[in-house]
Order: structure tokens, then C-alpha cells, then sequence
């Protein structure tokens, strides 16, 4: 995964809908996170083979220093993204 753009591609992206955001942390916010934290294996089971746990992923996706009220999102952030969900 390249992510050179992809900051342009989003703000395209939410303009259509009417959505704006400041950064990453505006992403990882307590309401959001909980329902994909409840629907997590629902919607990406049948799409991704050995998906790796809500949790983990957070993880990995999280900006540093981003807090969260989501109930189970404690994981700490990591550096690289597994092939398996690029």
C-alpha cells in the first residue's frame, strides 16, 4: 500500500458526501470505534481471510498520542500493516 495521496483521496472522497476532517485522530473516536469493534467479524470476516482481531488492528492504525473511549481499544500503535488486510 502506497500512501503517497491518499490524504487528497479521502478529502475527495468525504467532499462528496459533505464530510470534513482535521487529521488521522478524527477517525478513532469513541462512538465510531465501537460499532466497528461490534460489527468487526460481521463485515470483514467473509472478506478477509485470517482477519486479525479489532484490536490488533487498531493498533496498528492509531496515530500516535490519539486517545479513544472505545471499550475494548487498548492496543498500542505499530509501524506496519500486514499484507493480509493492505
Amino acid at each position: 500500500m502506497n500512501p503517497a495521496g491518499f490524504d487528497s483521496l479521502l478529502r475527495q472522497k468525504c467532499s462528496v458526501r459533505g464530510l470534513t476532517f482535521t487529521g488521522p485522530e478524527d477517525f478513532f473516536h469513541g462512538p465510531t470505534l465501537a460499532y466497528v469493534e461490534d460489527t468487526w467479524h460481521q463485515r470483514l470476516g467473509p472478506l478477509v481471510p485470517d482477519l486479525p482481531s479489532f484490536e490488533t488492528v487498531m493498533g496498528w492504525l492509531r496515530p500516535a498520542g490519539c486517545r479513544t473511549t472505545s471499550r475494548s481499544y487498548t492496543a498500542s500503535a505499530h509501524p506496519t500493516l500486514p499484507a493480509a488486510i493492505m
